[in-house]
């Protein structure tokens, strides 16, 4: 987690925070539009009431994630 966050601010954040944000940003770039969240969702999840879970990676982040630990 603390590689995505500025390290002049690691003493200033709280991690749950930022982990929840990217968590929803993933489910928010789903393929498949019935799978993302309604802005009800996300606005839920950032204030930490509900949890959506782990999200499937998405197709495109699978691609370059795949390609990237080929170089």
């Amino acid at each position: 987690m603390g590689s995505l966050v500025n390290h002049q601010l690691l003493g200033e954040i709280n991690t749950e925070e930022v982990e929840r944000a990217c968590k929803v940003a993933c489910w928010c770039i789903q393929d498949n539009e019935f799978d993302r969240p309604t802005m009800g969702n996300v606005v839920q999840v950032l204030e930490g009431l509900v949890d959506l879970g782990n999200p499937p990676v998405p197709r495109l982040l699978d691609t370059i994630l795949g390609s990237s630990t080929l170089t």
